[in-house]
């Protein structure tokens, strides 16, 4: 019996151990599929996140890189740091620990990377096409040409990184991402010893925002941008163009010639260029204002200051010209003290304040104004009178050959011309030019000589300018009559020796005087020293506007004689 209870007790034994056997391993082979199941879900995820990866690469590698490889080499880098953090991201987001905050971190930073992709392509187009704008600036410096030609409004810093980035100067370009978002570049050069030699910034983000706005990384002049393209197109359109203000003259040229007894008469079509160029500065300044305070004329500023437009009629260049106009934009956001560091007390009260901002503003903007006066009158209105018509008349009856409305035209003018006539030398004996060492007259001689000028021309007004209001004055009472006239300065002021008539006109411009004078050269000091009696007729005589062939006429000894008063 005991045998027997020993064996099924054996048997029961084996049983149990055959069931927990079976047990386990059935056990396992869940443990083991259910782990299999994981590692399959684990795998998914980190497949998914390297094909989010993947994706984030091919953007990279089907944007524009920048023609500088050591820039390229650390943009890369950035990638491939950004593109590890959202795989690990991912992971961490979709894997069996994952929240939905932690999904909405990773949807956010997949968000962030993808714009900062685009920002790094966008700042390598900017620099490639800087590396363009270099070369084209380079080649018009040679050429001594504006199209390609960048203004002097560029912003320096920029200047200098794209100039170091193109000359290889950068040796390290590391690519970081600011609390912001925003893209920070910084570029150094280390040398052989280790020691930093260059050492700049770019916030590459907010360089491509700017863009976006509109704002050029370089002004430069293009091809639509030349004066003779952008300012034609102001001058000529036939609706709006500045030419529908002003229409030709017909001028009579009456020349005698005493051997044969005839007259040759010239009838042209002319403009007045002085004439269009005061309309400019006076009725149709707010026209120039408009132009001058509109998008890109920085670039129209400094092709008239470097091809010689801001000067006044003597040939002097601006002071005001010096200036760049982002320098001359600036002036309103200036503090006082920073004013008086760069600029000083223009006023003379020994106090800088607005009063001495506004006085720099205003001869900036005169001298812009009168530079686009000065291309217009000189550029678009014809160079060549158009003659219409020429006739040579043999001498009539009475010997002159001259009708009657003639013969009153210049029997007005003689009265004038005859007194200029008498004078000359009286002028040129009462006021004798005396020499200092140097051979250059004293100052006291030459003010007696161009004062009794003056006076002659003021005495002398003809009768086809009476009205006008026309004041001859020297170039310092000149500056003096428009300074205490409170309007724009001369730009530049005018030369204290020459003789100018200054020329009224109805002012547009706000807070100024309802009249304003400009200044137009008459004479200069080498017309008012000269000690011929007949050359100073002739000198003083046109600068009062008796034309070449009234005096002609006027020479001649009988037809004087006969109807001069």
């Amino acid at each position: 019996m005991a045998l027997t209870y020993i064996t099924k007790a054996a048997e029961i034994a084996a049983r149990q151990t055959q069931n927990t056997a079976s047990g386990i391993n059935k056990l396992m082979q869940t443990f083991a599929t259910e782990q299999a199941r994981r590692n399959k879900a684990a795998d998914d995820i980190v497949q998914k996140g390297q094909q989010y990866t993947d994706n984030f690469y091919k953007i990279y590698g089907q944007q524009t890189k920048s023609g500088t490889e050591a820039w390229n080499s650390g943009a890369s880098q950035l990638v491939g740091k950004l593109a590890a953090e959202q795989e690990q991201l991912y992971t961490e987001a979709f894997g069996k620990n994952g929240t939905p905050e932690l999904k909405h971190q990773w949807r956010l930073r997949q968000m962030r990377d993808t714009q900062v992709l685009s920002q790094i392509g966008q700042w390598a187009t900017i620099s490639n096409t800087n590396a363009t704008a270099m070369q084209e600036n380079q080649s018009a410096h040679d050429q001594e040409i504006d199209l390609g030609r960048m203004t002097r409004s560029n912003d320096t810093d920029k200047y200098s990184f794209s100039q170091q980035m193109q000359n290889d100067q950068y040796s390290n370009y590391n690519f970081n991402i600011d609390e912001r978002g925003n893209v920070v570049l910084n570029a150094q050069n280390i040398d052989i010893d280790g020691n930093i030699v260059a050492d700049d910034t770019r916030n590459l983000t907010a360089d491509v925002a700017d863009n976006k706005a509109g704002n050029e990384w370089y002004s430069q002049i293009k091809k639509e941008d030349l004066l003779e393209n952008k300012l034609t197109k102001n001058w000529s359109d036939p609706k709006t163009g500045y030419n529908t203000y002003f229409k030709k003259q017909t001028r009579t040229d009456k020349v005698y010639n005493s051997t044969t007894g005839e007259w040759k008469t010239t009838t042209k079509e002319v403009y007045d260029r002085d004439e269009v160029k005061t309309d400019l500065l006076g009725k149709y300044s707010n026209r120039l204002d408009t132009e001058i305070k509109g998008p890109g004329f920085e670039k129209t500023w400094d092709q008239l200051w470097r091809n010689g437009y801001l000067t006044n009629d003597d040939g002097v260049n601006s002071v005001a010209g010096e200036m760049s106009w982002q320098k001359f934009r600036k002036i309103k956001s200036m503090t006082n003290e920073e004013f008086e560091q760069s600029y000083g007390d223009l006023t003379g009260d020994g106090v800088v304040n607005e009063d001495d901002k506004k006085e720099l503003q205003k001869q900036v903007m005169s001298t812009a104004r009168e530079g686009l006066a000065n291309y217009y009158s000189g550029n678009m209105v014809p160079a060549e009178d158009q003659i219409t018509n020429i006739t040579t008349q043999a001498k009539g009856p009475s010997g002159t050959g001259i009708t009657e409305q003639q013969k009153r035209d210049y029997t007005a003018e003689s009265k004038y011309y005859n007194a200029i006539s008498e004078n000359s030398s009286k002028i040129i004996k009462d006021a004798p030019i005396v020499l200092d060492d140097a051979g250059e007259p004293t100052e006291k001689s030459y003010e007696k000589r161009v004062d009794q000028i003056v006076k002659e021309m003021n005495d002398n007004v003809t009768q086809k300018d009476l009205g006008k209001g026309y004041i001859y004055a020297t170039g310092a009472r000149a500056t003096q009559t428009i300074s205490d006239n409170k309007q724009d300065l001369p730009v530049p002021p005018l030369d204290p020796r020459n003789i100018y008539r200054l020329v009224p006109s109805n002012n547009k411009i706000k807070n100024e005087s309802k009249t304003i004078y400009r200044a137009v050269r008459m004479m200069t000091q080498e017309y008012v020293l000269t000690e011929d009696p007949k050359v100073m007729t002739q000198r003083v005589a046109s600068a009062i506007n008796i034309d070449d062939e009234a005096q002609n006429y006027l020479r001649t000894q009988g037809v004087n004689n006969e109807y001069a008063s």
